[in-house]
């Protein structure tokens, strides 16, 4: 209670003795002796209590004026019996407990009670060092009291200087973390197994339309793009459809574009079908230009030779015989002289004329050069000297005209008969031709010499 400043205060006998004899057993407590010279508070570690000699905390605390001046120091035990019982709610598991200790390593709290009776000091204990030093963390040590290995967390209260640990025997642990890594393992399971369902299905979910459209990009890769591009359900996913969306109009323009290739091909192809047929008769007619006379239409004299070569080989292999005619227009300088060369081309014209209607299927009539003619005949000597005398009587018989003139043309034949056609060739055969139309034409022309090899 508070008392009035201005009345001295009033204790009974009794008291005064209590109060002096307890001043007397504090007066060299050292937490009186700190607060006394430090002004702070402090606590002190556990010891026997001056008044009766049981386990005490001694607290000490200024007491300061209004000006902060101290005027008093209160001094005043701590309760083991109430932090103890704080203590006891310190659980963790089974065989698991908890245990206070002062900053000098000794027994504050502990659910042994003998330790805290008899203060017991732990300081040489790792984790009590560790605690006492301010330190905070987990270790493993040897407990006497459980008589087992120990896993405890520790941690230092550095306003008291107290150390607090919760330890726990292992095998305890182990089997709390064995049943926590079960469980786990049990969600763990649960969960893979949902993962994997839900992985099965939106597989299933997201391959099942593209397999589809897969195998119709095949089909229509093997019928050239023919065909619709598939609708898909609606529970296929959103980008899937879209996909598929931008992948029915990319099929509708190829198809289209395909349409119209094809559409210029045929064009194409038709006009080069066009120009081919064009250029092959181009080139039929080349051919015919390059081995028909532009004025009588007879074979020329490269078409001859040609023809004359591969006649000679072919009778060479089947051993038949060959005869071939020089024909030389009379006096064919003076028809042109007198008549002009007009008149000289319709004669040349006309004498092709009779030599084509004279030839037999297999033989070949021919413009060599200027006003001669060659005719090669596939027969023998006798024959082919009859025929000659028929076509010089033909053009004894025959009537040239031009321009109602009637002109007066005859011819000189020089005929070559080749019953042994092995080692003579085209130049030394149009050599003796040439020699025996030269002797036709000195014997007096409008003959027919032949020569026989």
């Amino acid at each position: 209670k508070a008392r009035d400043p201005s009345q001295p205060a009033r204790f009974s006998t009794d008291k005064i003795a209590s109060l002096s004899e307890s001043s007397t057993l504090f007066a060299s407590e050292k937490c009186f002796l700190f607060t006394r010279n430090k002004g702070k508070w402090i606590v002190s570690g556990i010891k026997a209590s001056p008044l009766n000699g049981e386990p005490t905390l001694i607290i000490s605390q200024p007491v300061r004026n209004r000006e902060g001046k101290m005027m008093y120091v209160l001094l005043g035990e701590l309760r083991i019996d109430l932090i103890e019982k704080l203590r006891k709610k310190i659980k963790f598991g089974k065989m698991g407990h908890s245990a206070i200790v002062d900053k000098f390593g000794r027994v504050i709290a502990h659910p042994n009670p003998a330790w805290m009776k008899e203060m017991r000091d732990l300081s040489d204990w790792p984790i009590v060092k560790n605690m006492i030093s301010g330190k905070t963390g987990v270790t493993e040590f040897y407990s006497p009291f459980i008589k087992a290995n120990m896993v405890a967390g520790y941690a230092s209260v550095p306003e008291l200087n107290w150390g607090i640990m919760v330890p726990q025997p292992k095998p305890e642990l182990q089997r709390i973390i064995n049943h926590m890594l079960m469980v786990q393992l049990g969600w763990g399971m649960f969960g893979l197994v949902l993962a994997i369902a839900l992985g099965v299905a939106l597989t299933r979910w997201i391959t099942t339309p593209l397999k589809r459209l897969n195998n119709t990009a095949k089909d229509m890769i093997e019928h050239g793009i023919e065909g619709n591009w598939p609708d898909l359900p609606g529970r296929a996913p959103r980008e899937i459809n879209e996909m598929n969306h931008s992948f029915d109009e990319l099929v509708s323009g190829l198809q289209l574009s395909r349409m119209q290739i094809l559409s210029l091909n045929r064009g194409l192809q038709k006009r080069v079908n066009d120009a081919t047929k064009r250029l092959k008769e181009a080139n039929t007619n080349l051919e015919h230009i390059a081995s028909v006379d532009y004025l009588t239409k007879l074979p020329n004299r490269r078409a001859f030779e040609q023809h004359m070569t591969n006649a000679l080989q072919c009778r060479r292999l089947e051993d038949q015989f060959l005869c071939l005619m020089l024909i030389d227009v009379d006096n064919f300088k003076h028809v042109n002289d007198t008549y002009g060369h007009a008149t000289g081309d319709s004669v040349l014209v006309q004498v092709a004329g009779i030599l084509s209607a004279y030839v037999r299927h297999g033989d070949l009539a021919a413009r060599y050069a200027g006003d001669e003619f060659l005719v090669l005949m596939s027969c023998g000597s006798e024959i082919g000297h009859k025929r000659a005398d028929d076509l010089l009587q033909k053009f004894r018989t025959e009537s040239f005209k031009y321009d109602s003139n009637e002109l007066p043309v005859t011819v000189s034949i020089g005929l070559v008969s080749m019953e042994n056609l092995k080692g003579i060739d085209m130049s030394e055969l149009f050599r003796r031709v040439d020699s025996v139309l030269y002797k036709a034409k000195n014997e007096g022309r409008n003959r027919v010499i032949e020569e026989k090899f």
